[in-house]
């Protein structure tokens, strides 16, 4: 799991809920698909490893950035929301790096994946604050919420994806 301090997980929080408040400010949705289809980012659905929710390519050119998602359609509709908001996430924060790729690992390895999980929350609103001091979720706290929300379909059969 991350080591964070507390000033850098406050700022992560602090970026996150900027870039939510900003794209629903601007788009008026909290939809993370029609997000991504208004700046023009290609999303495809596919058969990938239960593991793998999905992954976002960046390429550059003269043009400017071609951003590709691709989500694993194995996964339910709210989950596969999660995983655009996850992906979307990597575009705003992590739109230098080539490949980002959603999983369902127990910790985070880097703190890309935290800040786009921690991006997902905040933009699906995930979590209502219940105490009005509970503004920073920690890197435990965020991929708990997260774990707990995604649901994996294979031939009819449902498992939730639990962390253990």
């Amino acid at each position: 799991m991350l080591s964070l301090t507390l000033g850098e997980i406050e700022k992560y929080n602090n970026e996150a809920d900027w870039a939510a408040n900003a794209l629903l400010k601007h788009f008026h949705t909290r939809n993370p698909f029609t997000i991504l289809q208004l700046i023009n980012t290609n999303i495809s659905t596919l058969s990938l490893t239960h593991n793998i929710g999905g992954f976002t390519d960046i390429t550059s050119s003269d043009n400017g950035l071609h951003v590709n998602i691709y989500i694993n359609k194995e996964y339910d509709s709210f989950s596969q929301r999660i995983i655009a908001a996850h992906e979307l996430g990597h575009v705003i924060f992590d739109s230098d790096a080539q490949l980002n790729m959603f999983s369902d690992e127990k910790t985070y390895s880097n703190i890309s994946d935290y800040r786009a999980d921690l991006f997902a929350v905040k933009l699906l609103g995930l979590v209502k604050n219940t105490n009005e001091t509970k503004n920073f979720y920690t890197p435990e706290e965020v991929h708990k919420i997260i774990m707990s929300k995604l649901l994996y379909s294979k031939k009819g059969c449902y498992v939730t994806l639990k962390q253990q």
